[in-house]
């Protein structure tokens, strides 16, 4: 593959992208974004409450938070590669096993050790990967590589619905299991180089005289000095709530469907549909960061994903759909595109692996929460709309205040008081 770039003059960064495009599209997709299509036909028939079933997902989210730092660190040591191939089979068998479980607490055992492996096959890895071999355009590779996971999405979610319903759930699980082994290990094994210095190469962008980022090298900040700053603890808590917000709707959107009136299959469509304007509003966001600025990309994101909250308060209306897919959509990229790229852009390169993985930490403690209250709010009132308003209201009031308090572009980063709106 490196012969063949260079004989066709194309930068393998290009390469490593489409490596990590595969690497979201099966990763991201499994392991967090088909999630929500079991929470219904699984409750059903095994008898759970849907509060009590989500909470297995919670217990992954919470091993993967709090493993990140450490995976981080075991990223930064041994490189993306080989962690990426252990992590896959661990992760595999894994959501195998999830189709022999028969008791809450053996889905809440395998939750627990698929949250060992989860971490360095999605966002922190990924992200890692696109920082070292980009010097320019990083958001724009960010918001392909992410991009990714709606695309599998899109693909995958109604073949889900259709096995779920002709063969069952289980053997939906095992067909999972089996593409994340198979799509991930072919992936890293084919595309991906870990550093371009291994191959005699520069990040793109560098051979041009480009500077890995203007300004990179004075923000620049190791983990030590990141945890003494009240801008890197006001970042993490926004990646929480949006972790909370995003995945208290995503993991539940087909549910909600079906209990309002439309078929599994009208829902699994809509939740596709989802997914496709996620690719494209992926790569729409990562273009605009890198030509408009973070703070732009911020609050286009966060009205995307209130609007989207407050449509679905709407019911069955014949427009609520069609509203609902474009809105989602778009603001779904919240939890990948924002938390990696404030992440770079405060604190820099030098240390990124180490700094994401506490970022990650909390973005992953707001996702474990987010399904289960939804459900919880479901099985207490019978509804999930007080769910969506609770978002909407955070949304409008408070994650623009969180937001704005992240200087960014700065050589010098002033004390800033952290917010805690709720």
């Amino acid at each position: 593959m490196v012969r063949l770039c260079s004989r066709l003059k194309i930068h393998y960064a290009w390469v490593i992208l489409t490596g990590c495009f595969l690497l979201s599209c099966s990763g991201t997709t499994i392991l967090v974004n088909s999630v929500g299509i079991f929470i219904k036909p699984v409750s059903t028939a095994m008898g759970f409450s849907r509060a009590s079933f989500a909470l297995f997902y919670t217990f992954s989210t919470l091993v993967a938070t709090v493993m990140a730092p450490t995976t981080g660190l075991l990223l930064k040591r041994f490189g993306t590669k080989p962690m990426v191939m252990i992590c896959t089979v661990g992760a595999a068998v894994t959501m195998f096993s999830y189709s022999f479980c028969q008791k809450l607490y053996q889905f809440y055992i395998c939750g627990c050790i698929a949250g060992l492996f989860t971490g360095a096959l999605m966002t922190m890895g990924i992200s890692g990967l696109i920082y070292r071999w980009f010097a320019k355009k990083k958001a724009l590779a960010i918001g392909i590589a992410f991009s990714g996971s709606g695309f599998g999405t899109m693909l995958l979610n109604p073949v889900l619905s259709r096995t779920i319903e002709t063969a069952g759930w289980q053997t939906a699980f095992r067909l999972l299991g089996v593409l994340l082994l198979v799509c991930n290990l072919l992936g890293v094994l084919i595309f991906v180089i870990d550093r371009p210095e291994q191959i005699g190469l520069l990040p793109y962008g560098a051979e041009a005289g480009i500077e890995k980022d203007s300004g990179a090298a004075e923000r620049s900040i190791c983990q030590k000095e990141a945890l003494k700053m009240a801008p890197f603890w006001t970042l993490c808590a926004a990646s929480a709530m949006a972790g909370f917000i995003g995945t208290g709707i995503q993991q539940h959107i087909q549910a909600y469907f079906t209990d309002i009136g439309y078929t599994a299959d009208y829902s699994a469509y809509v939740f596709s549909g989802v997914m496709l304007i996620l690719v494209a509003g992926k790569l729409i966001l990562g273009g605009f960061i890198d030509k408009l600025g973070i703070r732009t990309g911020t609050t286009i994101i966060c009205l995307l994903l209130s609007f989207s909250a407050f449509v679905l308060l709407a019911g069955r209306l014949p427009w609520m759909p069609w509203a609902f897919i474009p809105l989602f959509g778009g603001g779904y990229a919240i939890l990948s595109i924002l938390p990696t790229n404030l992440t770079r852009t405060l604190l820099g390169a030098a240390d990124y692996s180490a700094n994401y993985g506490v970022v990650t930490l909390f973005l992953n403690a707001g996702m474990a929460s987010g399904s289960p209250f939804s459900a919880f709010v479901f099985d207490s009132a019978g509804s999930y709309k007080p769910a969506w308003i609770i978002g909407v209201d955070y949304l409008r009031s408070s994650f623009p205040d969180h937001a704005s308090n992240i200087p960014l572009g700065h050589k010098k980063i002033p004390p800033v008081r952290l917010k805690t709106h709720i």
